[in-house]
């Protein structure tokens, strides 16, 4: 890497950081298509992208402690669905890291550009239709639906490399009737967890793609101070900007990237 690509992937880190405190998400979302657009690929397969993935899931590791200590602290953590979510959402994460590596990597850029776009869409949609909490229906977190979330979560996050947040969040919400609050709060929970086992298992088979382990620890380096202190900047915004209008730039901005990535 040149000094200059140091540089802009700590730009990346810083950016990341700060759109995953706003939005409640892990940086993978950001952190992917920034470095497919920044670094791009030499490989015609695009054997990259299962570096980016790797480091991006440490990184992740290191976003969301620090967040998942704060609401722990606060008393947001929902320990009765994290005890059941965390097994499931844990077999999933090593089945899609598995899976992901039958998979070459421009299969899984153009799948991550597909799963960023439906996340966007979604996400402007419910920015433009906001649940009223008095018209809030009564939770339904049986074990299965709770199971259900938690395996299809890893199973997504562990093929696309992601840190699972914007998959489970809106799981909780509109399958269980879970309180924003509580499932940002139970999905930073489990994810340091999941992301250990699903970014040890891609680090220790990077090599069956030809790829470096020392690539995806430079990227680590170059980018995970500066997501660091962008989490906790994001953080401290979300109580000081208008949410709702946040979010709506941020999907159209990554919905941009997903065009991008998805080579349209």
């Amino acid at each position: 890497m040149t000094v200059l690509e140091v540089i802009l992937c700590g730009v990346l880190g810083l950016f990341a950081g700060t759109v995953g405190g706003l939005a409640g998400i892990g940086g993978s979302l950001i952190i992917l298509p920034g470095l497919a657009l920044l670094l791009g690929y030499r490989d015609p397969a695009q054997s990259e992208q299962h570096m980016y993935m790797a480091a991006a899931m440490w990184i992740n590791i290191l976003v969301a402690v620090p967040a998942a200590l704060r609401h722990r602290q606060a008393g947001q953590s929902r320990w009765d669905l994290v005890k059941v979510i965390l097994p499931a959402m844990l077999i999933g994460m090593v089945v899609g890291v598995l899976l992901s590596n039958k998979v070459e990597g421009l299969r899984l850029r153009q799948g991550l550009a597909v799963f960023i776009a439906i996340y966007c869409l979604l996400n402007i949609w419910r920015a433009l239709k906001p649940v009223r909490e008095e018209t809030r229906p009564k939770e339904r977190i049986d074990k299965a639906r709770l199971s259900f979330c938690g395996s299809s979560t890893g199973l997504i996050s562990g093929l696309l490399g992601i840190g699972g947040g914007s998959v489970l969040i809106p799981q909780l919400q509109l399958m269980c009737k879970v309180r924003l609050k509580h499932a940002v709060a139970t999905s930073l929970t489990v994810m340091p967890a999941t992301a250990v086992v699903g970014a040890s298992i891609k680090t220790g088979t990077l090599h069956t793609h030809d790829q470096p382990v020392y690539g995806a620890l430079i990227l680590i380096a170059a980018i995970g101070p500066m997501a660091i202190l962008g989490g906790r900047l994001g953080a401290g915004l979300m109580h000081h900007l208008p949410l709702r209008v946040v979010r709506v730039i941020i999907a159209v901005v990554l919905l941009a990237a997903a065009v991008r990535m998805a080579g349209l």
